[in-house]
């Protein structure tokens, strides 16, 4: 989604490709800048309670966002293909429009991130150099052993004030886990 919107709510969605099936340019949910320099923000926005399945290389995002919470979704990633910045604030480069608002007072909170590919991976990407007051807690990572996720559960950069606190980083996805999101994708016979 582009544009402007305040209290936006996206809720209890199912979202899902086969493995492999998109490219590394395709997203999950994402909310941000991408009108090339319109006034575009996001003030209030909540993204919760979804399931999202092997998107491409960003599962939920958001930019340009302000008192967002990203909170009990959960995001699955098997792409053999690519890697992907699971859950990302910001997902876009908020520098490229200097009239545009930063993300600010974030919250991400517990999510539960399955990672199960071989390339290079992020659970909670937050900051890179944009906004500022980002909280990541309570969120459970999990991923298989050899996977890209080895060092990666959780990124920040030092410089945005992020706070961090509760969270799991496994090397190991809980069957059941993978089972119920999974199921959620299967469309019922009618």
């Amino acid at each position: 989604m582009h544009g402007a919107n305040t209290n936006l709510l996206i809720e209890n969605n199912v979202i899902w490709e086969d493995p492999d099936a998109v490219h590394a340019s395709c997203w999950g949910i994402a909310v941000d800048n991408g009108y090339g320099g319109l006034p575009e923000e996001f003030p209030g926005l909540r993204i919760r309670g979804n399931t999202v399945v092997n998107v491409g290389n960003v599962g939920i995002g958001c930019a340009v966002c302000q008192d967002v919470v990203i909170e009990d979704n959960t995001v699955v990633h098997q792409a053999s293909s690519h890697g992907a910045n699971v859950i990302r604030v910001p997902n876009r480069d908020e520098n490229s429009y200097p009239d545009l608002p930063q993300s600010d007072n974030v919250t991400v909170r517990n999510n539960t991130v399955l990672y199960d590919s071989p390339l290079p991976g992020v659970g909670v990407r937050l900051g890179d150099g944009d906004g500022s007051n980002y909280t990541s807690t309570g969120n459970r990572i999990y991923y298989t052993p050899g996977s890209g996720m080895v060092a990666g559960c959780e990124s920040y950069n030092g410089g945005d004030s992020i706070t961090e606190s509760g969270g799991i980083c496994q090397n190991s996805i809980p069957q059941n886990l993978l089972d119920d999101a999974l199921a959620k994708t299967k469309i019922p016979e009618v």
